[in-house]
């Protein structure tokens, strides 16, 4: 295997993506990997890919932006495919910075996320303006919790996430996974 990657070093390359009628590119990336023959979606290369503008490149020695060591200067390759000469991604005190692309990246895509997430949770809050009924608690639940404890909260009420019936209804989904996770492990011991 070492070898065919060592014979293919440089053969490798990302594939164009297909074009939608207005001309601009569309679905998820991909990389044509000459070891392997075979295509494979930028989900499984490491994470470095992930974002487009800021992929590692494979014939330079440092991936910095503002690098002005010589090429003779020590440097590594992380596990995200990006490589640094060791003051590049070093602060003042000479402490590694991991990844000094990667992890900006990473910390926008968890904003994102965690935006997208509470917007979601709170997405009902002046639904009602039509003055219809919205009725998003399913009373049928699939994974057989039984809610007739709990009193249905009224359409998509924000002042719901915040009460004791809704910590209630959280602690009850923990003890429920707590005793499934208790019951697997006395079964592994038998």
């Amino acid at each position: 295997m070492f070898e065919r990657v060592a014979l293919n070093l440089g053969k490798s390359y990302m594939l164009p993506r297909p074009m939608n009628r207005a001309g601009r590119p569309y679905g998820k990336a991909s990389y044509y990997l000459a070891s392997f023959k075979k295509e494979f979606s930028t989900k499984s290369l490491p994470l470095g890919y992930r974002w487009p503008s800021s992929r590692p490149q494979p014939l330079v020695d440092c991936d910095a932006e503002a690098c002005h060591h010589p090429s003779q200067s020590t440097i590594q390759r992380l596990s995200c495919g990006h490589t640094f000469h060791s003051p590049c991604m070093s602060d003042e005190g000479g402490n590694s910075l991991g990844c000094i692309i990667c992890l900006p990246n990473l910390i926008s895509d968890i904003q994102k996320l965690s935006q997208s997430w509470n917007k979601g949770l709170l997405s009902g809050i002046d639904d009602d303006e039509g003055g219809e009924e919205h009725d998003d608690y399913d009373d049928d639940d699939d994974d057989g919790d039984n809610y007739s404890k709990l009193e249905k909260p009224k359409e998509k009420d924000h002042k719901y996430f915040k009460s004791p019936l809704f910590v209630q209804h959280i602690q009850e989904k923990v003890d429920k996974i707590k005793s499934a996770i208790n019951a697997q492990s006395i079964s592994h011991e038998e």
